[in-house]
């Protein structure tokens, strides 16, 4: 976790979130007939996470 940028916020409360979102991508993902090839999707979700919270 980013401490000054999540300074205040519970850890588990971050991780729940994080995960949450992943979840969504994924549910779109499949609703949506797979739009993106499964590599590109992968790249996507990791970028995304090494945002750092």
């Amino acid at each position: 976790m980013n401490e000054e940028r999540n300074r205040g916020l519970n850890e588990e409360v971050v991780v729940r979130y994080a995960a949450s979102a992943v979840v969504g991508i994924m549910e779109w993902w499949f609703l949506n007939d797979i739009p993106l090839p499964p590599v590109e999707m992968a790249e996507q979700i990791g970028m995304l996470l090494d945002r750092r919270l």
